[in-house]
């Protein structure tokens, strides 16, 4: 490793980012002498660094800073440092290898310095380097392009990786799982792997990762219940489905102590990591756990739907179950519906409204109960939309499930559209005889006829039949799909409607049943009814009594002629009765044939034609068809001759180049009155066929059917109006002969045609062929004529022409050196001539060609020779013009006298002075001459030939000044001199403190302020040395601190400062105990007995619980002394125990220090009493056992009596008051009760009169109670007890058994019982009473469920018996015997039970049952009543013991009675089974009952107040009447009839809503309506209307609350929610805004007002205390100017506005610049290097608003100016610049700045303001508004003009707020501050 040197480099390069520099443009071209010194500088410092060469660099910037890792994870210097910069990496540890790579920029050299930027060498290389720290402490990484130290302006980022570390553990290597609310305990040390930074902060600590699957989806929170508080855990979750990995991370919070945060909103079954990831790699210990949300249960409450009714939904938050067989997962809320269809069929859910997001409904049977599974899919929807359901069956209750696909609110409005009811009577076809219908039905019926015997739920089909023979007819059954339908009539006149019926059968297979009788002309009722709702079909016809058909009559048309036209001929004739239908016969032929059966009297023969037809009617029933009918015939005939029409007469042009034409005409039309005539051509060509020039004629017969004719004719003519052609032949030239003017032409032959004869053709105008023509064109003209005059013309010309050009000859050519020396023109040293005479010569052009300069170029001059014609000749000469002497070059510069080209001249550096300058050189320094005399251009170009090392080289720049003169044609010469810069004056070092005295304690820092200057360039390196205090003690000890610098060309300076050490302080002490750290001196605790006392820590202080800071040099010396106090008087000194901890330091020089620590235990909290009885007898040993427990130990008793009245009326009493305390004067009382003098125990004495009569001794003998393990039933209630104080008298009792015996021996004693009764008082006193018993069983078992003697059907079950006994179990036998009776299906049965307990009590029960219970057999069929039908039903009786149909017999009767107006008939149908029992059914027939039911109410009911005081209208805040109303049903009122018996009325409830509650009066309009209808369908109706007025206002709730909004835009206003009866719900928002308690404050009131639909209001409002902007502004002023490598430059600034403290905060950028003062505060000092620096001042008031300006400030540079200067009097060719520059930049209240004034106003603004600007010159700015979080809102590119400029700018678009108004100018940027109010 090569050696190095070790200095401070601090002169000017702070190593904070708050002093960042960035490179900005340079002004003017001395700022390329101050680059050019820069990278000087730079390469010199590296040369300083090492003495091996290039080889390791050392940079002068600071730019970037990390923590050096701990583990092998690599980190990233994410901050963007350029070459010729280095990044510090703190906290290496000594012994650790480290890798550093870098990547970005060019080349990327690496230098690693130890200890100090430039310090020792660890190593250096290009990237990657490995380096091992040597002592723990700094490491500087320096960037560089290659190994000469290279810079550039490229961001660089480096990596540093600890190779030698162990790796980080692997969060994801096993992650714990976790469940809610169940409590997690971790504890993470030491570094992580990862940097987890999404909670806004660095964890650099351990990671822990835990799984985590919610069961509920929703709202989860972390509740972190304990922390060791060892620093901060960052906690985040992300889905698992992420992968375990760095990435993808939510935060949940940074959390430090005990606390609970929302996690977020978890899906249930998703599993998620929860990561724990340290701020520290300290220990930290947090326990935590997940809080989970309850899911509501959807089957809590189950609302009823009903048919077409809708509901609204609303569902929000996380459900229970996640329904998925709509295909989707539904997180959401569920919500279930019952409902239970009224009809069988396909049900839709109809959606009416929706918002909000998608919810899936499904639906099933409610009998599978109400759970998560088994749910069928109805649809998801988030629109209206109606989607069936399926087939519901009546009856039977189904569960509508709705289940969200969000947690978030969705509201839809939803209903179940039901089928309409099935009617039977909706279409009703008719039967005819014979003629069969076949039916099908399926689905279910409304109806259930029950004559046939059997139940018909099927689907009904109904038709009409009308009989035309009275008698018996018969239902034949042809066809079936083997399941049973039933067949029913009734006569019409009974209604379409499911009573009165009659049955014909029941049929499943062919068949035929007879029914009636039918009497003819009646119309009946078919019915088909299923027995099922499966799909039936069957085919049946109605067949008719046999009856005559006679033939048909009265025929139409009769026998005789009809003439044509004739259309739709119909056949018609007399309708018979007894005719079913009619055969038709009908033709030409005398014997018609059968053409058609139809049902009506007529027939449709369609049209005829001429000629005799011949018809026959022949009507057919049931018994046939009629036979010997009549033929009738017609004829139709035709005498009228047909119409025909031709067209038009016709004239045609004949085809072209033909004498004729094809013409064609239209079509030719004839018509007759009978048939269709046919039409041909009897004269004349066709149509189409070509006709000759001329007329000729056409005619056309028609003919109809029967020969009648008739013609027509028209003319066609052709007309020839063609003219001939005629060709010429095309136009002639001839040239003229040579020497004459003219010439002899012949031209072609003239031809002509024509389409019908040959033309004639003549010579209109002009010569004939082979004529003589002069020079120049002629015209010739002819004509064609045909025979029909047509005629036509031709011509052509004949020009000539002469073609001889004329000869020319030019001078001869030449060549010149200048321009000027080219010959003139002369016309007439050209010569020319021509054959037809002399021609004209003129000069044409000089064109110059290969020209490269003004004297140098080719001429060429052209002349021209043109004759009379315009022929032409032309001839050329050539000149050439080539200039090649450059011009001649000499200096006219004093300091160039002497110079020769190439030679050098020397400059001293003198740069500290002001008015110096490097001398300067331009094209004035020289004159130049030309041969030509023309212009010479001079130009000069100064460059830096070498950045020289001043050492070595002996010049710190060497210039090269070169001059080149150049002609006009770039004949030129170059001069060269060269200019060396020189520097021999040492540098000056600044600002070395003064020598000081100070405490050795308080050393200052090294100034970070030194800087050298030097005469010529900044001496930018300084080497700092400081010496250390001797070991021992340091007063009076002297440290040296010497700077040295040293400037490029090995001038060098040194200064010092001496500091004189004192030491008379002693040495800092700091508790290190963690529960009590850094208490000061003299700090007394207290802790209480309850809180535990004094903590078990203290009993392990020692000298080493405290920290001596070291000071001086050395940490004193400590000694350590404890003392503890037990207090015998702790209510005198207020402690129970006193500890005193003391720490004594001493350090070197004998300074001492003393901290003491007082801890008291104190006892503030009184004893507890224990076991004071509230009343007992003296004596009582409880009374010893009172005690007072102390939390701190030290309980004491004592207590004092007081007499008292005795509670029990005799003896005497005290009250005796115990109190409790303790040392420290805390006590408590209780009192008791004691009782004394009360003689004697209590007394007892029977009460029950078995017992109450024993004399002394006497055995009671009982008979056994067995129960409970005892054999008596006595107790504590058979004696009674008294006592002289009965307070706490007792009474117990006992059953002992002394003996237990045998019930079958002699004396028959079970058991010999003591039965014991002892009382006791309060006092223990106590009596007892006992008696002696005898248990014995004299009773015998009960035998229970027996009766004597019953009677059951023969099917019934045998009833069975039991047996109960007084004292244990019984044997039960019986014995059984049958006797048969006269009836197979009658007999007796004789049961004999006996029953026997163990002492042989025997009970003996006999029990006869009569089989057969003769109430007959079971009829059916039988309606039990029915009005106006007196058909009989299809009757059955079934015998149910024989298990078989009997027959049975009816009787019939009238009742008689009060039905008014009608008549009731009683029907009794009676059977009889095998063994003779007789069954009767009755049946009640009510005829011509038309008085209606009566309604009666009940007094107490609601719907009296709205008959009998004509209420209608109800307001909803009368909840009693609501109530009332809406309990109303079928059974509030009573129907009673005369001739019905119960009738059940039928109830609805009609609802409609106001469109206009206001208006109308009623939000809701109901109408109650009861319909009570007896048998016979009279009814009787009473109807209430209730309007109900919602007078009660909605409820507004998630009102916003109260805020304090400042520097920041209002906050929405949100949404709020209501509630209300009456819908919809409107709610109005306003805002209203007042000033505030202070300027610029204004209290913004947000008000909502809900309305209903009958204007019910109510009113919720939310107030906000809002500062949109304080206005703070700021200003920069700048000195008017700064010399570039200026210290200490002052910088100062304005505000204004802004409440309370404001802070200042500086930021400068650009290359060498840096804040050397006033950091934080309103004037800052700052350096400034060689380029323009960017200063930017931010401001933040205590409210937290903030201002931002900025300024540019350029420096004056004092030691060069490189600019190109034009000689006077001379024209420079393209000056050049080094560097172009820019103007200065100042602030707006100096006279230099662009702007004067910026103003704008009004502020606060509503909707427009005006912005002024006073501008210095014309110029484009561009403004812009930006609120306080960077959004810009509008921008705008503005033209602005010296003067006063003003705008007006539009904010009506902006919402309320703050915001920045920025104005930019080129090179400056004005802030203003403007808030935007409007109070609505």
């Amino acid at each position: 490793m090569m050696p190095s040197f070790p200095f401070y480099f601090t002169s000017d390069l702070p190593e904070t980012d708050a002093f960042l520099c960035r490179p900005h443009s340079r002004n003017g071209i001395r700022k390329t002498i101050a680059k050019a010194i820069a990278f000087w500088v730079v390469l010199s410092l590296s040369l300083i660094s090492s003495t091996a060469g290039w080889s390791q660099c050392t940079n002068p910037s600071a730019f970037g800073t990390i923590t050096a890792p701990t583990n092998n994870t690599p980190v990233t210097i994410t901050t963007c440092a350029f070459a010729g910069e280095y990044s510090t990496i703190n906290s290496c540890s000594a012994g650790s290898t480290y890798q550093f790579s870098a990547t970005g920029g060019t080349g990327n050299f690496l230098t690693i310095h130890q200890g100090t930027p430039g310090g020792i060498v660890l190593g250096f290389g290009f990237s990657p380097v490995s380096v091992t720290c040597t002592v723990s402490g700094p490491l500087y990484l320096h960037y560089n392009t290659n190994a000469s130290c290279g810079t550039d302006g490229s961001c660089h980022t480096g990596v540093v990786q600890c190779t030698s570390c162990p790796g980080a553990p692997d969060p994801c290597t096993s992650p714990t799982t976790i469940l809610c609310a169940t409590s997690t305990t971790t504890t993470l040390t030491g570094s992580g792997l990862w940097n987890t930074t999404a909670c806004g902060f660095s964890t650099p600590g351990m990671e822990k990762i835990y799984s985590f699957t919610p069961t509920a989806t929703g709202v989860h929170n972390l509740q972190v219940t304990s922390t060791n508080s060892g620093g901060y855990i960052d906690y985040f979750f992300k889905a698992a489905s992420g992968g375990c990995n760095s990435s993808g991370w939510s935060c949940i919070d940074d959390i430090f102590s005990p606390s609970t945060v929302p996690i977020g909103t978890l899906t249930a079954g998703t599993t998620y990591y929860i990561l724990l990831d340290a701020e520290t790699t300290s220990s930290v210990t947090h326990t935590f756990q997940i809080n989970c949300p309850a899911a509501p249960d959807p089957c809590t409450s189950i609302t009823t739907l009903a048919c077409n009714t809708a509901v609204t939904a609303t569902t929000t938050g996380s459900g229970s179950w996640n329904t998925t067989a709509c295909g989707f997962s539904t997180p959401g809320q569920e919500k279930i519906y019952s409902f239970t269809p009224t009809t069988t069929g396909v049900h839709s859910l109809q959606v009416n409204s929706a918002s909000g997001g998608y919810i899936d409904y499904f639906f099933k049977a409610a009998s599978g109960g109400c759970n998560s599974s088994g749910w069928t899919c109805i649809d998801d929807v988030n629109t209206p939309v109606t989607t069936a359901i399926g087939t519901l069956t009546a009856g039977t209750t189904y569960y509508i499930l709705m289940d969200a696909e969000t947690t978030t609110s969705i509201t839809q409005n939803f209903q179940i559209v039901c089928p309409a009811a099935f009617d039977p009577c909706t279409t009703i076809p008719s039967l005819t005889c014979g003629n069969a219908v076949s039916p099908s039905s399926i689905g279910t019926g409304v109806w259930t006829p029950a004559s046939c015997g059997f139940s018909t739920p099927g689907q009904e089909k109904l038709y009409s039949f009308t009989p035309a023979v009275t008698g018996m007819h018969t239902l034949v059954v042809t066809a079936t799909n083997s399941l049973y339908a039933d067949y029913f009539f009734k006569a019409a006149s009974g209604g379409c409607n499911s009573t009165g019926w009659s049955c014909i059968d029941d049929v499943s297979f062919p068949g035929s049943a007879a029914f009636g009788p039918l009497t003819a002309g009646t119309t009946y009722y078919i019915l088909f009814d299923p027995e099922t709702t499966s799909t039936v079909t069957q085919t049946f016809r109605v067949d008719c009594p046999s009856g005559f058909v006679p033939c048909a009559t009265n025929p139409s048309p009769a026998v005789g002629n009809l003439s044509c036209p004739n259309t739709n001929t119909t056949l018609s004739w007399a309708a018979e009765p007894l005719a079913t239908s009619y055969d038709v016969y009908f033709g030409t032929s005398a014997t018609p044939p059968f053409v058609a059966n139809v049902a009506t009297t007529s027939y449709n023969a369609g049209t005829l034609a001429v000629g005799t037809y011949y018809w026959q009617i022949r009507p057919r029933n049931i018994s046939g068809v009629a036979t010997g009918c009549t033929i009738w015939n017609f004829s139709i005939g035709d005498n009228t001759p047909p119409t025909i029409t031709c067209p038009a007469n016709v004239v045609a042009n004949a085809a072209a180049g033909l004498c004729s034409a094809n013409v064609f005409w239209g079509a030719i039309t004839a018509t007759d009155n009978c048939t269709a005539p046919s039409i041909v051509q009897i004269a004349g060509p066709s149509s189409g066929s070509s006709i000759p020039v001329g007329v000729t004629t056409i005619v056309y017969r028609a003919t109809d059917g029967v020969g009648n004719t008739a013609t027509c004719s028209f003319t066609v003519t052709v007309v020839d109006a063609q003219p001939p052609t005629i060709t010429c032949p095309p136009n002639v030239t001839a040239a003229a002969a040579p020497g004459i003017c003219t010439a002899v032409v012949a031209y072609g032959a003239i031809t002509a045609t024509d389409n019908c004869t040959a033309p004639s053709i003549t010579l209109v105008s002009g010569q004939a062929s082979n004529s003589v023509f002069p020079l120049g064109v002629s015209t010739i003209v002819y004509r064609a004529t045909d025979a029909a005059g047509n005629s036509s013309t031709c011509s052509f010309t004949v020009t000539v022409f002469d073609l001889q050009p004329p000869t020319i000859s030019c001078p001869a050519n030449v060549s010149v050196q200048c321009a000027s020396q080219v010959p003139p023109v002369n016309i007439a040293s050209v010569v020319a001539n021509d054959n037809c005479g002399p021609p004209t010569v003129t000069f044409v052009s000089d064109v110059i060609t290969n020209q490269t300069c003004v004297n140098r170029y080719t001429l060429t001059r052209t002349y021209r020779a043109t004759d009379g014609s315009g022929n032409t000749a032309t001839c050329a000469q050539t000149i050439t013009v080539n200039d090649n002497t450059a011009p001649v070059v000499t200096f006219t510069d004093p300091l160039l006298q002497g110079a020769t080209n190439g030679s050098t001249i020397y400059v001293q550096c003198e740069g500290q002075d002001p008015e110096w300058e490097l001398p300067s050189f331009g094209t004035g320094s020289v004159m130049a001459s030309d041969n030509c005399n023309g212009a010479v251009t001079i130009s000069f170009q100064e460059t830096l030939q070498d950045d020289g090392n001043c050492a070595t080289d002996g010049y710190i720049n060497l210039y090269r000044e070169r001059w080149i003169a150049t002609d006009a044609c770039g004949n030129s010469t170059t001069v060269i001199v060269y200019m060396a810069l020189v520097d021999e004056v040492p540098p000056v070092i600044q600002n070395v403190p003064a020598d000081i005295q100070v405490n050795c304690d308080e050393v200052p820092a090294p100034p970070d302020d030194i800087y050298a200057t030097d005469e010529c360039l900044c001496a930018c390196v300084i080497l700092f040395n400081e010496t250390t205090p001797a070991p021992g003690c340091w007063d009076g000890q002297v440290i040296v601190r010497s700077w040295t610098a040293k400037d490029d060309c090995g001038n060098e300076t040194v200064a010092k400062q001496y500091i004189t050490l004192i030491d008379e302080k002693g040495p800092e002490l700091r508790i290190t105990q963690p529960e009590i750290a850094g208490l000061p001196d003299g700090t007394v605790l207290e802790y209480t007995c309850n809180a535990g006392g004094i903590p078990s820590f203290f009993d392990h202080l020692n000298v080493a619980s405290v920290y001596s800071e070291p000071s001086c040099g050395t940490a004193g010396t400590v000694h350590f002394d404890k003392d503890i106090i037990l207090s015998n008087n702790c209510d005198y000194f207020g402690y129970i125990e006193q500890r005193t901890y003391q720490w004594e330091a001493t350090d070197q020089c004998g300074n001492q220090t003393v901290l003491t620590l007082t801890v008291h235990l104190v006892d503030d909290e009184a004893p507890v009493l224990v076991g004071v009885p509230p009343l007992t007898c003296a004596g009582d040993p409880a009374l010893l056992e009172v005690e007072a427990i102390d939390n701190c130990g030290n309980g004491n008793v004592r207590f004092w009596d007081v007499p008292v009245a005795s509670p029990c009326g005799s003896g005497t009493a005290v009250r005796r008051t115990y109190e409790g305390f303790d040392p420290c004067g805390n006590i408590v009382r209780d009192t008791s009760i004691i009782l004394s003098g009360i003689n004697g125990g209590p007394s007892m004495m029977f009460v029950n009169p078995l017992l109450a009569g024993l004399q002394n001794g006497e055995v009671l003998t009982v008979n056994c109670q067995a129960g409970q393990d005892r054999y008596t039933s006595f107790g504590i209630d058979d004696v009674r007890a008294s006592d002289d104080c009965p307070v706490g008298l007792t009474v117990n009792f006992e059953e002992n058994v002394m003996e237990t015996g045998d019930c079958t021996s002699g004396d028959g004693v079970l058991a010999v019982l003591q039965l014991k009764w002892t009382a006791t008082d309060m006092c223990g006193h106590s009596s007892v009473l006992t008696a002696m018993v005898h248990v014995v069983d004299h009773e015998a078992p009960v035998i229970q469920g027996i009766v004597p003697e019953i009677t059951i059907g023969c099917n019934d079950p045998l009833p069975e018996a039991s047996v109960v006994d007084n004292c244990g179990e019984v044997q039960l036998e019986t014995a059984i015997n049958v006797q048969q009776g006269d009836c197979p299906y009658q007999y007796d049965i004789t049961r004999v039970y006996t029953a026997t307990d163990p002492c042989g009590n025997e009970t003996v029960v006999q029990q006869t049952i009569h089989v057969g219970d003769k109430s007959g057999p079971v009829i059916s069929g039988v309606v039990d009543e029915l009005c106006d039908d007196l058909s009989l039903p299809k009757v059955t009786a079934y015998d149910r013991c024989a298990d078989q149909f009997v027959d049975v017999t009816m009787t019939e009767s009238e009742v008689i009675g009060t039905c008014r107006g009608g008549r009731v008939i009683e029907r009794v149908w009676s059977a009889v089974d095998a063994c003779g029992n007789v069954a009767t059914k009755r049946q009640r027939i009510i005829l011509d009952d038309h008085t209606p039911p009566s309604i009666q109410i009940p007094t107490h009911s609601v719907i009296l107040k709205f008959m009998d005081t004509g209420l209608r209208l109800v307001r909803l805040s009368q909840h009693g009447l609501i109530d009332e109303l809406n309990r109303l049903n079928e059974y509030s009122i009573f129907i009673a009839d005369e001739c019905d018996e119960a009738i059940i009325p039928s109830f609805t409830l009609d609802v409609s809503y106001a469109e206009d509650c206001a208006a109308e009066g009623y939000y809701e309009h109901r109408v109650y309506t009861w319909v009570g209808t007896d048998v016979c369908g009279n009814s009787n109706v009473l109807s209430i209307t209730v309007d109900i007025l919602d007078d009660e206002s909605p409820v507004i709730s998630q009102v916003p609350e109260a805020a304090t909004v400042i520097c920041s835009p209002l906050p929405p206003a949100g949404s709020v929610h209501t509630d209300d009866y009456s819908n919809p719900v409107t709610i109005d928002y306003t805002q209203t805004m007042a000033d505030g308690a202070i300027e610029g404050e204004y209290i913004v009131t947000r008000t909502w007002i809900a309305t209903d639909a009958c204007g019910n209001t109510s009113a919720s409002t939310q107030q906000i205390t809002w500062i949109p902007d304080t206005h703070l502004s700021c200003d920069i002023y700048l000195p008017e100017s700064v010399d570039c490598n200026s210290h200490g430059v002052p910088i100062q600034s304005g505000a204004s506005g802004g409440l309370g403290e404001i802070g200042y905060a500086w930021e400068v950028f650009g290359e060498k610049c840096f804040i050397q003062s006033g950091q934080g505060t309103p004037a800052i000092g700052m350096y400034i290097g060689w380029d323009q620096v960017e200063i930017t001042l931010t401001l933040t008031d205590a409210y937290g608003c903030s201002t931002t300006c900025s300024a540019f400030l350029d420096c004056d540079d004092p030691g060069f100016n490189l600019s190109a200067k034009p000689s006077d009097g001379q024209v420079a060719d393209n000056p050049q610049t080094l560097n172009p520059g820019t103007s200065s930049s100042v602030d707006i209240s100096d006279g230099g700045s662009d702007l004067l004034q910026f103003n704008l106003w009004p502020n606060p603004a509503r909707d427009n303001i005006t912005l002024q600007i006073e501008s210095l010159k014309d110029q484009d700015v561009h403004l812009s508004f930006v609120n306080f979080v960077g959004q810009t809102f509008m921008k705008e590119d503005l033209r602005i003009v010296e003067g006063t400029n003003r705008h007006q700018v539009d904010l009506s678009s902006m919402p309320d707020g703050g915001y920045m108004i920025q104005l930019r100018t080129s090179d400056h940027l004005y802030t203003k501050i403007i808030s935007v109010i409007r109070k609505e």
